[in-house]
């Protein structure tokens, strides 16, 4: 009986057949594909890492996106989860490819460590939520003061003698103040 030849145990796309390399000193795959293979780990880990860092630097309580702050502060708050949402979004999907691409079996670490992602990506979008309703109602807040402060100047516009008014000679009049609107 002739010893069986071991081949690359890469998963190709669909469609395609699969690798017929041998693989390199006893380990799964071809030399092009453990190559790929520690490209794609350093990848996912890469961004696992970044994670971790805006995790201890930039993350959010709900009860801290719900409380009161100027615009500038929303804005920053929103650009942060943004980037934090972004970093585990790149996680979650180079763990995946990586896993599709090299592993047959899912391992129960990994899928568990998926879930935790998810939850985080959840999280995110739930916080994201809270402060785009937030930036809307200080914007709505900041339109309604302002077509107040309109209303209030057509109302003393209105109401002021036409003595005051612009086309007045304020020069004959001795001690004469000059209405100037509030901008």
């Amino acid at each position: 009986m002739l010893p069986t030849t071991k081949s690359c145990e890469v998963i190709m796309p669909a469609g395609q057949g699969g690798c017929c390399r041998e693989p390199f000193r006893r380990r799964r795959f071809c030399t092009k594909h453990q190559q790929e293979y520690v490209q794609w780990t350093k990848k996912y880990k890469d961004a696992s890492r970044i994670v971790l860092k805006m995790e201890r630097t930039a993350l959010l309580s709900f009860s801290e996106a719900r409380g009161d702050c100027a615009l500038p502060d929303v804005e920053a708050q929103i650009t942060r989860m943004q980037a934090y949402f972004q970093a585990i979004r790149a996680e979650i999907e180079g763990r995946e490819q990586h896993h599709g691409r090299f592993f047959r079996k899912i391992d129960h670490g990994h899928d568990q460590y998926l879930k935790v992602l998810r939850s985080k990506e959840l999280t995110c979008t739930v916080l994201l939520s809270i402060l785009f309703d937030k930036r809307h109602q200080i914007n709505l807040a900041a339109a309604r003061a302002r077509d107040m402060l309109v209303v209030r100047q057509i109302s003393r516009s209105a109401l002021l003698p036409a003595s005051r008014s612009k086309s007045h000679d304020f020069d004959a009049v001795p001690n004469a103040v000059v209405w100037v609107p509030i901008i």
